[in-house]
């Protein structure tokens, strides 16, 4: 793990650019190398490395991310981002393992390297009935019994019945930040505003700590390779 002079949360902070997510592609060490000399060039410090589930259930899935997470995070201040999009109700899913046996994975093996995690709702995203067991909070409560920090990212206006509830049974303790995003709004995104403030009085009125922040354009554009679709993507970083 590098040298941090800045916690990977210290920069956290309502209206700070949000740095984009990594979706690196599997097997292939070379292309790695060659994205992180690029980064470096670019003096970025600071990156969100994007978890594959279908990738982690790879034959070689567990020891490519094995070798991966150590190799980045000697090098960059690393937030390891999680999005359950596997949950779906009536999706069959290509994971031998749940949402949550992977972030297990990650916080047990490779936990020196980081110290804060992202979970995300996809937009396909099935809420359980049971909140315990829903995924994002079941792994939220494991992070932070490990003392890691736990971002609930990629809120959108649509989720506001489900973050209602994890506010109002206490649930949304688990997260040390919640972050809403403006990039990917849907049609109700002239009113993430309003969201954002009616968001806050929640908070505000149950006394939960959890930190609100609004997404923003990351700061520097970048074209990686994305192994799963074979097309080249703009994916963002911020330094």
């Amino acid at each position: 793990m590098i040298s941090r002079s800045i916690n990977s949360t210290d920069c956290l902070k309502r209206n700070t650019p949000s740095e984009g997510v990594l979706w690196l592609p599997l097997h292939d060490k070379e292309k790695i190398i060659e994205k992180v000399a690029s980064l470096k060039s670019q003096e970025i410090q600071r990156i969100r490395v994007g978890i594959n589930c279908k990738n982690f259930h790879d034959a070689e899935g567990k020891l490519w991310y094995d070798w991966l997470i150590p190799f980045l995070g000697k090098r960059f201040d690393m937030i390891l981002t999680f999005e359950a999009d596997f949950e779906t109700q009536g999706k069959k899913s290509s994971c031998n393992y749940s949402f949550f046996e992977m972030v297990e994975h990650f916080t047990i093996k490779n936990d020196s390297y980081f110290d804060t995690i992202e979970l995300r709702r996809s937009a396909l995203y099935h809420t359980p009935k049971n909140l315990f067991s829903d995924p994002l909070v079941f792994s939220a409560i494991w992070a932070k019994s490990m003392g890691i920090k736990v971002i609930l990212g990629n809120i959108q206006n649509k989720d506001f019945e489900w973050v209602n509830r994890i506010i109002r049974f206490r649930l949304i303790d688990y997260f040390d930040f919640m972050e809403i995003n403006k990039e990917e709004e849907d049609s109700w995104s002239a009113n993430t505003n309003h969201y954002e403030k009616t968001l806050m009085h929640l908070l505000d009125k149950s006394g939960c700590r959890t930190a609100l922040r609004v997404s923003a354009k990351p700061m520097i554009s970048l074209k990686l390779y994305d192994s799963e679709f074979v097309t080249q993507k703009s994916i963002s970083a911020m330094g």
